[in-house]
């Protein structure tokens, strides 16, 4: 059996003080991050799926701008509103981009 095993799924007593202590740290870092932005988003494409491309549009604008940030969940979560905003925006536009560039290629495909 290994240590992270007794540590985190068992909750073995013996190290009940080093998971708080591991808890409490990761807490406080994310308490830092506040602003979400869903990775997730309708698809506009056709489908009924989630948007596939809305992720690494978000990943992308992150990479591009350099902003600090968290992933929890289903969300990446950004220290103030304006960094959320200029990360939108951007992963928007890029978002954007890749489904015209997807519509113009299928349009100019023949079709049988």
């Amino acid at each position: 059996m290994s240590l992270t095993k007794r540590i985190w799924i068992e909750h073995d007593p013996a190290y009940a003080e080093v998971r708080e202590r591991h808890l409490a740290a990761a807490r406080a870092h994310a308490e830092q991050f506040t602003f979400r932005i869903p990775t997730r988003r309708a698809n506009r494409m056709p489908g009924r799926r989630w948007d596939p491309f809305w992720p690494a549009a978000i990943q992308r604008a992150l990479d591009d701008n350099g902003f600090d940030s968290v992933s929890i969940n289903d969300g990446v979560y950004l220290r103030s509103q304006a960094e959320r905003d200029t990360i939108v925006r951007d992963a928007t536009k890029i978002a954007d981009e890749h489904i015209g560039r997807l519509r113009r290629s299928a349009s100019a495909t023949p079709r049988r």
